[in-house]
């Protein structure tokens, strides 16, 4: 029987082998799901044996990792801001990318502790709402998705991080089914990868992750458009919109909200890697 220190070694080899940019880290985590221990406790005893049964549960999960599957899926969770969420492989995976979205508007709001109304469109695993949310202890939210794979994962998720009674969750093509208005603040990480760039990504998103939460349109820009147009019926008066971007995007974008003529103090937000991922504005 292998013992820890010969799986991990043995199974980073593997992994490397099969293209994993981080091989150590996989096999680690990897390890710690079959085990059920902690990374202390792998670490602390390297001599151990692994048994049949906890070695075969490994053994599988090493292979769905060869084949490329998503860390995050294979784990079943993913951490994002500050809270660790449930994902599957019908919802797109969060990325710190996002992370850049919940920052921005939390930086513009001066009072945290004030009841604001927030909507999220294209709400996948609900990472973004429920982010605010739990930074913001008296908004309350509306989260929306034509995935009903992804707005039961999202409604897991607020029940698990204790937000369930803030947030209600509808099956909704951008504003189609949500009757409400007055929102204080819409985001949304749309699809935004242009059709013809969808066969190029890597194989771990192109064959694992939901081609609905990615595929934008002829140039990426199509969910944009129908939101900055109905976004403003939707907000207060100086309500906030704030749009992930894919990478050169965010002219685009930014001139979507200019040329409609409802949109004001547009700014972008840039990302750790100085990439512009985030265009918002207000409303007129």
């Amino acid at each position: 029987m292998l013992t820890y220190q010969q799986a991990l070694l043995e199974t980073s080899a593997r992994l490397r082998d099969a293209g994993s940019s981080t091989p150590e880290l996989d096999a680690m985590l990897l390890l710690v799901k079959a085990t059920g221990k902690n990374k202390i406790h792998l670490y602390t005893y390297p001599k151990m044996s692994i048994n049949n049964e906890v070695y075969n549960i490994f053994e599988e999960l090493v292979g769905r990792r060869e084949k490329a599957e998503p860390m995050a899926y294979i784990l079943g969770e993913k951490e994002f801001w500050d809270i660790t969420l449930q994902v599957n492989s019908g919802v797109l995976i969060p990325r710190p990318d996002t992370e850049i979205l919940v920052e921005a508007v939390l930086e513009n709001i001066a009072d945290k502790n004030k009841p604001l109304k927030i909507c999220d469109l294209g709400t996948g695993s609900g990472a973004i709402v429920l982010s605010l949310l739990n930074s913001l202890p008296n908004a309350t939210a509306i989260g929306a998705d034509i995935s009903d794979t992804a707005l039961t994962c999202a409604t897991n998720n607020s029940k698990t991080i204790g937000l369930a009674d803030r947030v209600r969750f509808i099956n909704s093509c951008w504003f189609d089914n949500i009757a409400e208005n007055g929102f204080d603040i819409i985001v949304s990480n749309p699809p935004y990868i242009p059709s013809a760039d969808m066969a190029g990504l890597m194989r771990d998103v192109i064959h694992y992750e939901p081609s609905l939460a990615l595929d934008g349109g002829d140039d990426g820009l199509t969910a944009y458009r129908e939101i900055i147009k109905s976004a403003p019926d939707k907000l207060v008066v100086d309500g906030f919109l704030g749009l992930e971007v894919g990478v050169n995007q965010a002219d685009d974008v930014a001139n979507l909200m200019k040329q409609s003529g409802n949109w004001h103090n547009i700014k972008t937000h840039k990302d750790l890697a100085g990439i512009e991922r985030v265009v918002c504005g207000y409303s007129k």
